[in-house]
């Protein structure tokens, strides 16, 4: 008998009335034929039998658990077709979301076969279908796979779930807030602390991705910035810049020149200037990358705020030795107008202590003008 004869025979056995225990040896014998059958064969019957509802709704751990690994691998046979009609395929993936709440104990007597289940879903990419099917189950998918992860759980347990979230982001054509919201949400500092493993799995997923969803992050971030978005997360997009560009530099491609126009209040133009010394101290190259973003950022050397005056102080002491010879000249200027022109004594003393210590290390870059400037200062 060959195995797709195996397989109808075991399917006319998955009724309603077959006790517990034959269900599951019916359907572990079903899996291990399916892990084997070649693609493109006729199961149909099968397909009919795996989605009955007494088996789909079951209340038994163990026969949802088998049941989901056979309906992954038929799955598998059938792409990029697949026999089930768009309810049952919603109810597969319930099945599939439910299941896969089992992963939340590493330590469970059954979490092999959960692992299992986890990395065929994995390798056969089939959450692609649920992208296009059901945007809200697809969301719940996002919330259970960050609210089991956590950090007893092995490196391939996060690489296999990190794969199935990419491969859903990468699979959107349409920005999804409710799914986006939750996955920037991980990435915030907050969660790092209170929740490291959804954290670290955050980061994953976007690392998968961050390529294919250029375009997507670009919406998502620079409609919080022209404040036409209503996410939950827009108080927090300047830090979200920031990790980001921990994740994957490449997301802030245009993004960044938006930053140009940010003025707003004194909060949201200190929060600017916070975020643009961190980038350009960390990427001295986005100077020229980003001369025109660099340029405003030099602008806020006249802010009314002193506490914003004395942040470009700080940030321009700090990356003279690595501007070219243009810019440390127009440095130098700026840095001796806050010297000798600056209304708040603060910023005044705050210029001093700065380029001395600048040029205790550095002293090639600061101008003999400046110099004097401050010798005369500390008179």
């Amino acid at each position: 008998m060959s195995s797709g004869d195996k397989l109808l025979t075991l399917a006319a056995g998955l009724t309603s009335n077959t006790p517990k225990t034959e269900l599951l040896a019916h359907l572990n014998q079903i899996s291990t034929y399916l892990i084997d059958h070649k693609q493109g064969s006729d199961l149909e019957p099968l397909a009919k039998a795996l989605s009955q509802h007494f088996l789909l709704l079951n209340k038994n751990k163990q026969i949802k658990l088998r049941l989901a690994l056979c309906l992954a691998e038929l799955l598998h046979i059938y792409v990029p077709d697949q026999p089930f009609e768009s309810q049952e395929l919603r109810m597969i993936f319930e099945l599939f979301i439910k299941v896969m709440g089992g992963l939340r104990d590493p330590k469970g007597s059954s979490f092999s076969r959960y692992f299992s289940l986890l990395e065929r879903l994995s390798v056969i990419k089939v959450f692609i279908l649920l992208v296009d099917l059901d945007e809200e189950l697809l969301n719940d998918f996002f919330i259970l796979a960050f609210d089991i992860i956590s950090p007893s759980h092995d490196k391939m347990v996060f690489s296999h779930l990190a794969d199935i979230l990419g491969t859903c982001l990468e699979n959107m054509d349409n920005l999804n807030q409710a799914i986006f919201d939750n996955v920037f949400s991980q990435i915030l500092s907050q969660n790092k602390k209170d929740s490291p493993a959804a954290y670290q799995l955050g980061q994953q997923a976007i690392q998968r991705c961050a390529n294919q969803i250029q375009n997507l992050v670009s919406k998502y971030i620079n409609e919080m910035l022209t404040g036409i978005s209503d996410s939950e997360l827009r108080s927090n997009v300047y830090e979200l810049i920031l990790e980001l560009d921990n994740i994957s530099p490449n997301l802030l491609l245009y993004i960044l020149p938006n930053l140009e126009t940010e003025v707003g209040d004194a909060e949201i133009r200190n929060q600017v200037v916070s975020l643009l010394v961190q980038l350009f101290r960390r990427r001295p190259g986005l100077v020229t990358e980003f001369r025109p973003l660099h340029t405003a950022l030099l602008a806020r050397f006249t802010d009314v705020e002193p506490e914003i005056r004395m942040k470009l102080v700080e940030y321009a002491c700090n990356a003279l030795p690595r501007l070219g010879h243009e810019l440390q000249h127009l440095v130098n200027g700026k840095l001796r107008e806050r010297l000798n022109a600056d209304l708040d004594e603060r910023v005044r003393k705050f210029t001093v202590h700065n380029v001395c210590e600048c040029a205790l290390y550095h002293q090639a870059c600061i101008e003999p003008d400046l110099l004097l400037d401050v010798g005369t200062r500390l008179r």
